[in-house]
C-alpha cells in the first residue's frame, strides 16, 4: 500500500499536484475533456481486470 506521506513526507496528492503545475507551467494547461476520456479508458479497463480475476 502506498503511504500517504511518502518517501519525502509530502503527500501524495501534495506531490502530484506539484508535478502537474510544474508541467502546465511548461506545455499549458491539459484539456479538461480529454482527461476524462483518458480517465473514463482507465475506469473501463479496471473493471475489465476487476471482472477477469
Amino acid at each position: 500500500m502506498l503511504d500517504p506521506d511518502g518517501p519525502s513526507g509530502k503527500g501524495v496528492r501534495a506531490r502530484l499536484r506539484e508535478l502537474i503545475e510544474d508541467a502546465e507551467a511548461e506545455i499549458g494547461p491539459a484539456d479538461a475533456a480529454a482527461v476524462e476520456a483518458k480517465r473514463a479508458l482507465l475506469r473501463r479497463g479496471a473493471a475489465k481486470a476487476a471482472d477477469a480475476a
